[in-house]
């Protein structure tokens, strides 16, 4: 079902910390939030900064992080923080580049992404960010972490990074060459997944000889991009891409079955919450809520 607000605006990003409180980012400052499972989205008042948000992440209902863009364009990035829910974000880092990720693990542990290879980490909650140890150039997509020690990236060229020292350094974990990957989700140490362009799917297995495997959707063409992908356990994820198109599996991505959408949207996001309750945006403003 459809959740309508004021906004028109392409939505980037969405975050639930329960059922009913999230934040839902997007271009041109925009920041929603609702106390009430979406039924109502207001826009959170920001102060006076020109940006493209880019990715949430939130570790309480009144704390959490949002990475992006300065002035709209491709270089300087930014990471803020939110205290308030949503409202009022305060810059935390200026970066030379776009951020395209943030991940928050608990009040001290957060880690960023973004343009050029920028890796990022701070332990104590923001208030001093450090540059990861890397010398990698392709761009961060989205970024993971299990625990406070082990995580892991995605991005341009396919390739896959992992960090098992709290995002000190970073060393090559897996590459797909040709494919570009947009995003990736664990729900522990040996079982995750990965998705992109060509229509690529990756699923991890910490305990198999080949950890990271490629799989597609038979039904969708070679060329299709998925944007997002969600899993609750190992069993139960979604996906979601181009044209309004939503894709759940109930066998720990063997297997997918499409979901109507009824729209022709781009979604780019995804969250879900429980097998009966999820958040999907995307292009123009969409907010689609997960009615099964």
């Amino acid at each position: 079902a459809i959740q309508y607000t004021e906004t028109y605006v392409n939505l980037t990003d969405v975050y639930f910390i329960d059922n009913i409180t999230g934040w839902i980012v997007g271009d041109e400052n925009t920041i929603l939030s609702t106390t009430m499972g979406g039924n109502t989205w207001p826009q959170a008042p920001v102060n006076s900064f020109e940006g493209n948000f880019r990715s949430v992440t939130m570790i309480s209902e009144n704390v959490g992080w949002i990475s992006g863009d300065m002035n709209g364009n491709a270089i300087n990035g930014n990471i803020y923080i939110s205290l308030s829910g949503g409202s009022y974000p305060e810059s935390q880092k200026l970066s030379d580049y776009p951020l395209n990720a943030v991940f928050g693990l608990n009040e001290s542990l957060v880690w960023s992404g973004g343009e050029k290879g920028q890796l990022l980490y701070s332990d104590d909650g923001g208030q001093t960010w450090i540059e990861s140890f890397t010398d990698f150039d392709f761009s961060i997509s989205d970024i993971y972490f299990i625990d406070e020690n082990e995580g892991y990236a995605v991005g341009e060229q396919g390739n896959i990074i992992r960090s098992i020292d709290g995002g000190i350094s970073w060393e090559l974990d897996y590459e797909i060459s040709e494919i570009d990957l947009t995003s990736l989700h664990f729900i522990d140490k040996s079982k995750g997944w990965a998705c992109g362009s060509r229509n690529t799917i990756l699923k991890f297995d910490g305990n198999a000889e080949t950890k990271w495997v490629s799989m597609k959707i038979e039904s969708e063409p070679q060329g299709f991009v998925w944007n997002d992908i969600y899993f609750l356990d190992k069993d139960f994820g979604w996906i979601v891409g181009p044209s309004g198109t939503v894709y759940k599996t109930e066998d720990g991505g063997n297997t997918w079955l499409k979901e109507s959408t009824g729209l022709y949207n781009d979604l780019n996001a995804i969250h879900m919450v429980n097998n009966k309750t999820g958040w999907i945006v995307g292009e123009e403003g969409i907010i689609l809520t997960y009615t099964p």
